[in-house]
C-alpha cells in the first residue's frame, strides 16, 4: 500500500469512493452495511494500517479503528451503538465493530450525575 492509497472492501458506489478519498488516506475502509430504508446511507469501518510505532506511548495509543455512517457527502464518526442506531437509521443489533467504545455503565452514570453541574464552556 502506498502513502496515499486506500483499500476499499465491499460494493461502494464510484461517489463514495471520491468523497471517502477526500477524507482519509493510507487506510482500509470496509461497507458493513446500507440502510434498508435508504441505501445511500452507509455504515463504515476505517483501519489504519497495522504497524508497529516506534514512537513513545501517546503516538502508540493513537486509535486504530473507528466507525462512521456516511450519507452523500457527509461523514459521521459513531462511537456507540446508540450513535449508530441514531445516524445510521437503523439498529444494528449485537454486530460488534472493532472503534465502537464499549458501555461502561459506571462511567456512564457518571457523566449523567455530573451533567448540568459542571458548566460546559
Amino acid at each position: 500500500m502506498s502513502a496515499s492509497e486506500i483499500e476499499f472492501f465491499g460494493a461502494f458506489e464510484d461517489a463514495e469512493r471520491t468523497v471517502l478519498s477526500s477524507q482519509f488516506n493510507h487506510c482500509r475502509i470496509e461497507l458493513i452495511r446500507r440502510a434498508a430504508r435508504d441505501p445511500a446511507v452507509c455504515l463504515i469501518s476505517w483501519s489504519a494500517p497495522r504497524l508497529r510505532a516506534v514512537g513513545p506511548a501517546p503516538l502508540r495509543s493513537v486509535p486504530t479503528d473507528a466507525v462512521y455512517v456516511l450519507r452523500g457527502r457527509s461523514l459521521s464518526r459513531v462511537q456507540t451503538t446508540e450513535e449508530v442506531a441514531r445516524e445510521f437509521g437503523e439498529s444494528i443489533g449485537d454486530l460488534s465493530l472493532p472503534g465502537l467504545r464499549r458501555p461502561n455503565p459506571l462511567l456512564d452514570s457518571a457523566r449523567a450525575a455530573l451533567r448540568g453541574l459542571i458548566a460546559r464552556r
